[in-house]
């Protein structure tokens, strides 16, 4: 463990053109922050492999058993600690319905590839910020670049979300309930 630490610091610290070591807090605070990147992606990486989702699919169609093609087919995802590539398993309906990657459902993957804390976290941001702000602002204060449409999709879907939730309470004044459910 002590030599991936080292070999982590070198590359995150040292890696990035710094010299010595940080003297003030924000500057040791930033380093220990490229430090931890790194770490952090190994560890997802290294938990994502020894946990994946056991049950064999089934076909959503016909429901017949899905008939693995690939056990580790990668797929580049954008979390808290970076981009990271995990592998999960493809696999197809014999009677050509359609394929699944169970992983995804599991570890709540949608179609933008990020994972479930960075997608809350940029939910929130996309709320408070206007779009043509979002992936600066996201770059600044969570250290990951996610492009425009990828942040603009999850807004829209935090807007579903909210006016989902909305028409419910509507609908529950309309029944009686004055409180709207809250």
């Amino acid at each position: 463990m002590t030599q991936l630490v080292q070999e982590t610091w070198e590359t995150g610290w040292a890696g990035s053109g710094a010299t010595g070591v940080p003297t003030d807090l924000g500057a040791f605070e930033r380093a220990v922050e490229a430090f931890g990147r790194p770490l952090g992606r190994q560890v997802v990486t290294d938990l994502v492999a020894a946990g994946g989702p056991a049950a064999r699919p089934r076909c959503a169609g016909c429901r017949a058993p899905l008939r693995g093609v690939d056990p580790a087919r990668p797929v580049t995802v954008t979390g808290v600690v970076g981009d990271d590539v995990l592998r999960r398993s493809y696999s197809v309906c014999p009677a050509g319905h359609g394929s699944a990657t169970p992983a995804d459902a599991a570890w709540r993957l949608g179609p933008d590839r990020v994972t479930p804390t960075l997608a809350e976290r940029l939910g929130r941001l996309a709320v408070e910020t206007p779009f043509d702000r979002e992936p600066t602002l996201a770059q600044a204060l969570l250290g990951v670049a996610v492009d425009g449409e990828t942040l603009r999709r999850l807004a829209e879907g935090v807007g579903s979300v909210a006016e989902a939730a909305e028409q419910a309470a509507q609908a529950a004044v309309a029944a009686g309930r004055l409180d709207g459910g809250h």
